[in-house]
């Protein structure tokens, strides 16, 4: 098994990685695309937060609203990691 494991490092260092990262950043933004065309829907009817529409099923309204969940979650991290970045950056500068 000591053999295997490191066969198994070897190969996600050298062959699988290379296949995998880039596959999970399509992926990742593909799902990404979807959610802010269906959040832009949902803001462009102007019922996603506040009452749900006459004639519109509620899976269709939580498509809407969990898209725009997941972009302003999408957001609020790439906030707080662009702000952990610049303290690191300024504790390594003094």
């Amino acid at each position: 098994m000591n053999a295997f494991t490191k066969g198994l490092g070897i190969f996600w260092g050298t062959e699988l990685r290379l296949v995998v990262l880039p596959l999970a950043t399509i992926i990742s933004a593909a799902i990404m695309a979807v959610a802010f065309i269906l959040a832009i829907a949902g803001l462009a009817w102007g019922f996603w937060l506040f009452h749900a529409p006459v004639h519109t099923s509620w899976s269709t309204v939580w498509v809407y609203r969990g898209s725009a969940m997941l972009w302003l979650v999408f957001i609020g991290y790439v906030l707080v990691r662009h702000i952990t970045r610049l303290g690191r950056e300024a504790d390594n500068v003094q």
